[in-house]
C-alpha cells in the first residue's frame, strides 16, 4: 500500500517538475543542444528503499529523518557523457546539505562516490542547460527542487498521515 501511495505522489511530483523545468528550459539558449525535454525529480523514503535491497547492505544515517532525494534525471537521453569529471571541491559548499537531503544509503558507498555516480549517469546529460552546466549547478538545482516540493504537505493535503500502523487504500 505504501508503495502505491508513493507512486501516486511520485506522479504528482514528476508532472509538477516537468512543468516547472520545461518553462525554465525553454528560456535557456542552450536547450537546442539537449536531447531531452523533461526531467524526473524523485524523492524516496529511506526505510522503504532499504527494504527493496536484496544483497546490498543499507545504512540510513541517524540524522536522516525525512524524504531524501533519489535523483534528478533528464528523460529520454540515451547515453550521457561520462567524460565530464567531478571533484570533491565541486561539492564542498553543498556537502552538508547534500549529506542531509541526498545521502547514500548503501553501506559500501561513500556520499561523494554516490554523487559522482549520479553526476556521470544523469547530471552530465543535464549539463546542456546553462543552469545545470556544472556539477555544482546540477546539485544546487536538485536541492532547490527538494526545497520547492513538500511531499509531507502533499500527503497531508490528501488526508494521509504517515504511520506504521495505518494503511490507506489507493483508488
Amino acid at each position: 500500500i505504501v508503495s502505491q501511495v508513493c507512486q501516486c505522489v511520485s506522479v504528482w511530483i514528476v508532472s509538477q517538475v516537468c512543468q516547472y523545468i520545461s518553462v525554465w528550459i525553454v528560456s535557456q539558449v542552450y536547450c537546442r543542444f539537449c536531447t531531452w525535454e523533461c526531467m524526473k525529480f524523485t524523492l524516496l523514503w529511506p526505510g522503504s528503499f532499504c527494504t527493496t535491497l536484496k544483497k546490498i547492505e543499507c545504512l540510513i544515517p541517524e540524522y536522516v529523518k525525512t524524504w531524501t532525494i533519489h535523483g534528478l534525471w533528464p528523460m529520454s537521453t540515451g547515453r550521457c557523457c561520462g567524460c565530464w569529471p567531478i571533484f570533491p571541491s565541486d561539492l564542498e559548499e553543498l556537502q552538508p546539505e547534500l549529506s542531509r537531503l541526498w545521502p547514500t544509503l548503501l553501506k559500501s558507498k561513500s556520499n561523494f562516490t554516490f554523487w559522482k555516480d549520479e553526476w556521470i549517469k544523469h547530471g552530465s546529460c543535464a549539463g546542456c542547460v546553462e543552469g545545470m552546466n556544472s556539477p555544482t549547478r546540477y546539485f544546487q538545482t536538485s536541492l532547490k527542487l527538494r526545497a520547492h516540493f513538500d511531499i509531507d504537505r502533499a500527503l497531508q493535503d490528501a488526508g494521509i498521515e504517515p504511520s506504521c500502523n495505518k494503511s490507506y487504500t489507493v483508488l
